[in-house]
């Protein structure tokens, strides 16, 4: 996962969550962002930030304390640097497996809530009401789809039903992956003199 942890080895970036003994956490926390910063610039923005760690360059588009304003983004996410050589991983979410999958999902998504806001003033008058609503979309589907029901006999059961599989079969597909979690209080991320961690000097930034 971008921006996530590789492996459990660690490279020359350090990047990656450690237990080794004598490893100093607040060197690791800085090590893991400066990782995530200059993956950032180097796959999305198409730029080298690694020297931006140190010192700003005169004919550079990136000052110093941009790397760090851009670092602070990383900084304040709940993973710790020290892992306890544990295979317990943040939190994580299923997702579609590609673009196209993604493409297809939201088509999907868009048929459900369009046939949904079709019937609903007709749900509206039967005595599954009340039942139908604070519902989630795929829950109203459900019932949509279910003909022995008052709502599923509407006229609409077949159609539901349809649309129910094709979302159930396309969710049936999702892969996992992980998420990054904030913090509830930021992390004070300063500039790094020379891009020590111990060394953070001038204002905090945001």
């Amino acid at each position: 996962m971008l921006f996530g942890r590789a492996n459990r080895n660690n490279d020359a970036t350090g990047a990656l969550g450690t237990a080794e003994g004598g490893a100093i956490p607040a060197e690791f926390q800085a090590k893991n962002n400066f990782d995530r910063t200059e993956s950032l610039g180097t796959s999305l923005m198409g730029l080298s930030l690694n020297c931006a760690r140190c010192h700003t360059h005169k004919y550079d588009p990136i000052p110093q304390t941009e790397y760090y304003q851009m670092m602070a983004f990383f900084n304040s996410t709940a993973e710790g640097p020290m892992d306890g050589n544990k295979y317990i991983y943040g939190p994580h979410v299923k997702a579609p497996p590609s673009l196209d999958a993604w493409h297809a999902w939201s088509e999907l998504e868009a048929k459900r809530d369009k046939l949904l806001a079709e019937v609903a003033d007709a749900v509206s008058k039967t005595d599954q009401a009340k039942a139908w609503e604070g519902r989630k979309p795929d829950d109203r589907l459900a019932m949509l789809a279910d003909a022995n029901n008052p709502v599923g006999q509407l006229g609409h059961a077949e159609p539901a039903a349809a649309l129910k599989k094709q979302l159930q079969d396309a969710a049936g597909a999702f892969t996992t992956t992980l998420v990054a979690q904030d913090l509830k209080k930021p992390r004070v991320t300063k500039v790094l003199e020379r891009g020590e961690y111990h060394l953070p000097v001038g204002d905090p930034l945001e």
